[in-house]
């Protein structure tokens, strides 16, 4: 039943560990700039449809989430698991694409777009 989630401005989180956020009601998350990792569905079912990702960031687990429909990442994310987002490949490709790369991408029910 969470719906909310603060980190401080300060804070020195690096890695959201496995399943830590899984089946809750976040509709929203501001990841801390600390960050590095986000582990094996740690925002799984969650309804949480965008997320911006910090530059930090160089992994991101399977199934971590699983209802985006946006998202911006930055240029570090160099190890996306399988199913990572939405539990299939689809960001992954997007991402690793000759076109892809750090920015933000929508979903339009078909394939992750990059604006």
């Amino acid at each position: 039943g969470l719906e909310s989630v603060a980190f401080s401005k300060n804070s020195q989180i690096e890695r959201i560990h496995a399943r830590a956020f899984q089946s809750n009601d976040l509709t929203k998350i501001v990841l801390p700039d600390s960050l590095n990792r986000i582990d094996t569905r740690a925002f799984y079912d969650n309804p949480i449809s965008s997320v911006t990702i910090p530059e930090g960031v160089t992994t991101i687990e399977n199934n971590a989430f699983n209802k985006l429909t946006k998202i911006t990442v930055g240029s570090n994310l160099t190890d996306l698991k399988s199913g990572a987002i939405n539990g299939n490949n689809a960001f992954r490709d997007a991402y690793n694409a000759a076109n892809g790369g750090s920015g933000t991408y929508t979903w339009d029910g078909e394939i992750w777009k990059k604006s």
